[in-house]
């Protein structure tokens, strides 16, 4: 027996699974936790309908792997936050703009800040992710210029820009670093290009 309809074969039809959460708006609490019991979809959409106020939710992702993902704010990409050296993480969300949002490395976190009636886009991002370990202390490392000095060093060794570096975590064990090596946006083919 055969699999075919209309002369393709069943395996070229796609399908797109979609879920709706409704969150309990009468209440204070303006941040909510989102894991996934299996794999996480890689492409994620979000909109907030019927909240009556303007302040704002920030949805806190857990994904069980560590992965980079761009966020769209209608259809506009929202560049992560910029690091923290002073208290070694990404800066906190100032909850101004929708689509803010930081990701945090070891417990593989995406923060995002979503308004109402705004539209949020979050997909995996084209990158290489790894990690460092320099034989210095943590005081060094941030007397040295911390995480920007380590992004334009790492890039001048690829010859590549440095803003294609995102560094996700810094922590102790000599220095430990976590960094992404992005692929250029709008790259035809990101892969090859990241090989």
């Amino acid at each position: 027996m055969s699999n075919r309809i209309n002369g393709k074969f069943y395996s070229t039809l796609k399908r797109r699974s979609s879920f709706s959460a409704q969150l309990q708006a009468d209440t204070n609490d303006r941040e909510y936790d989102i894991e996934f019991t299996g794999s996480a979809p890689k492409k994620m959409q979000f909109k907030l309908l019927d909240i009556d106020s303007d302040e704002g939710v920030l949805f806190k992702i857990h994904f069980k792997e560590n992965r980079a993902s761009t966020v769209k704010a209608e259809g506009v990409v929202v560049p992560e936050n910029d690091w923290d050296d002073e208290n070694n993480k990404p800066f906190e969300l100032a909850r101004n703009n929708c689509g803010e949002n930081r990701q945090e490395g070891v417990s593989n976190i995406l923060e995002v800040f979503i308004k109402k009636d705004c539209i949020i886009e979050i997909s995996p991002r084209n990158a290489i992710k790894t990690k460092i370990r320099l034989e210095w202390t943590l005081e060094e490392f941030y007397a040295s210029g911390g995480a920007q000095s380590f992004a334009e060093r790492v890039a001048l060794a690829l010859g590549i820009d440095a803003s294609r570096i995102k560094t996700v975590n810094v922590y102790q064990g000599s220095v430990i670093v976590d960094f992404f090596i992005e692929a250029i946006l709008g790259d035809p083919e990101p892969v090859e290009a990241l090989n």
